[in-house]
C-alpha cells in the first residue's frame, strides 16, 4: 500500500491540491476519487455525504473500474451505506466484505463486483462526520490496521481542504 513517510505525504499533499483547484465541490470530490483509485490498487473510491436529517447518504464522488449499479447522486438509507460503518465508531474502519455484519447493500454491491475489503474513513469538521470516503480493493491484504492512522490523516487533511474549498466558493461565487 504506502511503503514509506514520504510517498504517504506526498499522496496527502496531491489530495489537498486537488481539492484546492478544483472549481466545485462536485468537481473536486470526483477528482479525488481519481486521485486516491489512482494512488492504490482500488476497484473502487466513493465519497458518501450525509443529509441533515441523518437519515440518507448521497454519493457525491464515485470512481470504479467496473460498471455498476450504484450510480453517482444515488441516494441510499445510512444503514444501507458504508457511512453507517462509520458513524458509531468515528474513526477509520477497515471491512472485511463477504460475510460482512450487518450485511448492507453496497457490501453486497462490492463484494459482487470482487472487492474483498475496504476503508471507510469519516470526512468531518467537528464531532459528528459529514460525509465518508470507501477505498474498496480486490486485495485481501489491503488495508492493514497499521495503515489507518495514515487515512485518518487523509481524512482530516482532505476535510480541510473541502471546508478552504467551500469558504472560497462562498466568498468569490465565480472565480
Amino acid at each position: 500500500m504506502i511503503p514509506n513517510h514520504a510517498d504517504a505525504e506526498a499522496l496527502l499533499r496531491a489530495a489537498e491540491t486537488v481539492v484546492r483547484e478544483s472549481s466545485s465541490l462536485d468537481v473536486a470530490l470526483r477528482r479525488l476519487c481519481l486521485v486516491l483509485a489512482g494512488a492504490f490498487e482500488l476497484t473502487r473510491a466513493c465519497i458518501e455525504t450525509i443529509d441533515d436529517a441523518g437519515e440518507q447518504v448521497t454519493l457525491a464522488g464515485l470512481w470504479s473500474s467496473h460498471e455498476t449499479v450504484v450510480r453517482r447522486g444515488a441516494s441510499l438509507p445510512v444503514s444501507s451505506s458504508m457511512f453507517g460503518l462509520i458513524s458509531g465508531a468515528g474513526r477509520a474502519t477497515r471491512v472485511e466484505l463477504e460475510g460482512s455484519t450487518p450485511p448492507s447493500l453496497i457490501n453486497q454491491l462490492l463484494a459482487e463486483e470482487g472487492n474483498r475489503v475496504c476503508v471507510v474513513v469519516p470526512l468531518r469538521f467537528g464531532a459528528p462526520p459529514l460525509a465518508a470516503l470507501s477505498l474498496s480493493s480486490a486485495d485481501p491484504a489491503a488495508f492493514p490496521d497499521d495503515q489507518l492512522p495514515f487515512f485518518e490523516a487523509l481524512g482530516e487533511r482532505i476535510s480541510w481542504s473541502l471546508l478552504r474549498l467551500a469558504f472560497r466558493r462562498v466568498r468569490d461565487p465565480n472565480p
